[in-house]
């Protein structure tokens, strides 16, 4: 009987060393440990390779009912273009919620757009990603107007939905619903700019820091 008391005693004893030794131990907490990636985890203390990061996020005014913005991927600017139509030195253009891009009815360039609605760009897929997805890019083309699905470019005069040019891919970047909120869907788009490179490029906000309309936050990488 003493043996047995003993015994438990014993094991009681080293459950408590165990339980007091554990305490103390330090655990190493796995995550990205680069302050300049996209997920840095400050809490991190071993670097498990899961750093990533994306382009940088460009702004873009395109807040105008008339006036289309004109952007240059490699520039990485706005540029001013006097003939659209027959200049090579624009990728992509805005003007509110529509977009064109430098090729089919739009422009002389190889310009083309194809979306990927089955999955939405994170961060870490944007980051990530180098496949071109096997669907048709497809160029700029006549949208027909429509007021009851909001297709088309809206005339604030007439507050009408009227047909215009633009490309019909990246015209689902988003939809508005029936209080005129514009939403993004996060779609993983892939443009061909005017020489006819891929471009993984990702919409990201119709709206800017005050809720004004018409503003776009965007990302992209040219791809080789």
């Amino acid at each position: 009987m003493i043996n047995k008391f003993y015994s438990f005693m014993a094991l009681i004893f080293s459950l408590i060393i165990f339980q007091s030794c554990d305490d103390g131990w330090d655990f190493d907490t796995p995550g990205c440990m680069d302050e300049n990636a996209t997920n840095y985890d400050s809490n991190a203390t071993f670097d498990n390779g899961s750093c990533y990061s994306i382009s940088d996020i460009f702004n873009i005014n395109s807040s105008s009912y008339d006036d289309w913005v004109y952007y240059s991927f490699e520039l990485e600017d706005v540029v001013d273009i006097v003939n659209p139509q027959n200049s090579l030195d624009w990728d992509i253009a805005f003007r509110r919620n529509h977009i064109r891009t430098n090729g089919g009815l739009s422009g002389i360039g190889s310009g083309c757009a194809i979306v990927d609605d089955s999955q939405p760009w994170t961060h870490e897929s944007f980051s990530l990603s180098e496949q071109i997805p096997d669907y048709e890019c497809e160029v700029d083309e006549v949208i027909e107007g429509n007021i009851f699905t909001y297709e088309g470019c809206y005339n604030p005069d007439t507050h009408l939905f009227e047909s215009c040019i633009k490309n019909p891919a990246l015209d689902n970047w988003g939809s508005f619903n029936d209080s005129y909120q514009f939403n993004v869907d996060n779609y993983q788009f892939f443009v061909k700019n005017a020489n006819g490179t891929y471009v993984k490029f990702w919409l990201m906000s119709y709206y800017d820091v005050n809720g004004e309309s018409g503003y776009i936050s965007m990302t992209y990488q040219i791809l080789d």
